[in-house]
């Protein structure tokens, strides 16, 4: 396993389109915080940042704002997300020897073809009108028996970093 790491200055979101490279807005970022328990040497736990646009989202028609789960809330085992990207003991039974921690959530289809792909890490699922979750990894792409290990946004100590990093941006 590696970790990029870039400055703020070297970073870009591409939002407002479906289409990867196509369409849409660009934002600059201009900070970055990391999660400080991350260690890149052992896990993908705590492996996220917030970032800061320079500017805020332009919203319209493909652009809106969305509301974060609460804290704790628990997703039901069989409820339907929706996954945004481009192209349970269970889930911790299937991915050993990988530990699947308290601050991630699997989604996926036994059946497979339904999930996230490459290029999707960082989207959001969305579970009842609220986004539950940031894709993390997976074994493949959207991949038969594996689901995908999303962070799960509503964990203590997900919340306590995203507090922390809007204190440290002054939001």
């Amino acid at each position: 396993m590696f970790r990029l790491i870039l400055a703020s200055a070297l970073i870009a979101i591409a939002y407002g389109t479906s289409i990867r490279g196509s369409g849409g807005q660009v934002a600059k970022v201009s900070q970055i915080c990391d999660h400080p328990k991350f260690n890149p040497s052992n896990s993908y736990d705590y492996d996220f940042s917030v970032l800061k646009l320079k500017e805020s989202f332009k919203l319209g028609c493909t652009v809106n704002t969305i509301e974060l789960v609460p804290q704790e809330e628990e997703v039901e085992t069989g409820t339907l997300g929706t996954v945004t990207g481009w192209d349970d003991q269970r889930c911790a039974d299937l991915y050993e020897p990988w530990d699947i921690t308290l601050r991630m959530i699997c989604y996926g289809s036994d059946e497979g073809g339904k999930g996230s792909c490459s290029g999707d890490t960082g989207g959001p699922i969305v579970v009842n009108g609220r986004v539950s979750g940031l894709v993390s990894w997976a074994a493949g792409c959207s991949q038969p028996i594996y689901p995908t290990i999303y962070y799960r946004l509503s964990s203590p100590e997900i919340v306590a970093h995203l507090n922390h990093c809007l204190e440290k941006f002054n939001l």
